[in-house]
């Protein structure tokens, strides 16, 4: 799912992508570890996930893998979820928006309405399955 089309469509401002070849890093670390497992819990987001460098250990016996990184914000979060989803997670710990801050962000950005939209087509596509997602922000 690419969600740069539809932003051209409907004339909104491009956010910066500082993560463009994070995929490329993440296809090292599969070479590394060989078999992948099956139906892992991911981890997913902003730097928070990305330095819990014991989440596994935590989460024994489910299969952990961590592909958050550090510094994400939403809208790129949301650009290669579809990558991510190609582990088949049985669970998604999801969390960002934090970075999105310092960026200063507008409410219900497109960024914020693609992200719910995909959350709903992970949920209604992989119903078994579960998402938990951390707000990073409160609205009061």
């Amino acid at each position: 799912m690419s969600l740069l089309p539809a932003t051209a469509q409907r004339g909104c401002r491009q956010r910066p992508v500082k993560f463009e070849n994070i995929a490329v890093a993440w296809d090292a670390d599969d070479r590394a570890r060989g078999r992948l497992p099956e139906a892992p819990l991911l981890l997913y987001g902003s730097s928070i996930l990305r330095l819990w460098q014991d989440a596994a250990e935590h989460w024994h016996p489910l299969p952990t893998i961590n592909r958050a990184f550090g510094g994400s914000r939403t809208w790129e979060a949301v650009l290669h979820l579809d990558r991510v989803l190609q582990y088949r997670p049985r669970v998604i710990i999801f969390y960002c928006g934090s970075n999105d801050v310092n960026y200063h962000a507008q409410v219900r950005s497109w960024e914020e309405d693609a992200a719910e939209a995909d959350a709903q087509q992970v949920a209604e596509t992989h119903s078994q399955d579960a998402v938990a997602e951390i707000p990073a922000t409160s609205p009061w």
